[in-house]
């Protein structure tokens, strides 16, 4: 998951709204694809079962 520092998340809230927005829904995608990319890999047993949730932590 992407860190992003408190002070550049609320400089987008306060001072341009829509491209917090569009980096949300970005963040929200991404994690989202990743995490069909790891199922998709348990489902084939690539990897071992884990819980997909943890790894997009770690990342």
């Amino acid at each position: 998951m992407l860190a992003l520092s408190f002070r550049f998340v609320n400089d987008l809230v306060t001072g341009f709204p829509e491209s917090h927005d569009r980096l949300s829904e970005a963040m929200r995608q991404r994690e989202q694809q990743v995490l069909s990319f790891y199922e998709e890999g348990i489902r084939r047993e690539i990897f071992n079962p884990v819980n997909g949730r943890i790894l997009i932590m770690q990342d």
